[in-house]
């Protein structure tokens, strides 16, 4: 793969996803459904995050996973099992309730695109806005100029969000033409 390759390759996903963004606020299709999808979106990347990062922190432990598992109680090994099965029906239930909050006014094959969007998009947001609370949150660091950005993007990024959710809004237009 050469360079220009790649080049084209970026700038065609540049421009999906600047075709995906204008025609949601033109509302001619669905981005986040609902709140609840928004939510989804959001829980799917933290979950992979949390679970990627506790296997790391096991993996970088001096003790082996087995020594580490052999070494639990059996209420804590239980307790962990438990744990573990929430997370995956937590995981599952919000990439379900995505998946056909996406499908549902967007059709199948555009639908499947945008949710591969919110996915990527909720991933990018997700270190952003954490950044960003994390700048909030540093008094040693922190200086007003470092706030006032974090409440600036914060506050865009609830504005976006309104934009953002859109699935009652899309609907109502291809049912009935008007809001």
């Amino acid at each position: 793969m050469t360079e220009l390759d790649l080049y084209l390759i970026l700038f065609f996903v540049c421009g999906v996803a600047i075709t995906i963004f204008v025609l949601t606020f033109l509302n001619k299709v669905t981005f986040y459904y609902d709140t609840q999808d928004f939510v989804c979106s959001f829980s799917q990347v933290i979950i992979i995050a949390g679970v990627s990062a506790l296997m790391l922190a096991v993996l970088d432990s001096t003790q082996s996973l087995v020594e580490l598992i052999s070494s639990l109680s059996i209420l804590s090994k239980a307790l962990s099992i438990l744990m573990g099965l929430a997370t995956i029906v937590a995981f599952l239930y919000c990439f379900r309730y995505s998946w056909n909050a996406s499908l549902k006014t967007n059709g199948v094959m555009l639908g499947a695109l945008i949710f591969f969007y919110k996915i990527f998009i909720g991933t990018f947001l997700c270190f952003a806005i954490i950044g960003k609370f994390q700048d909030l949150i540093d008094v040693k660091k922190s200086t007003f100029a470092t706030r006032t950005a974090a409440f600036v993007f914060l506050s865009l990024f609830s504005w976006l969000l309104y934009y953002l959710i859109n699935g009652k809004r899309v609907e109502a237009i291809k049912t009935e033409g008007v809001i």
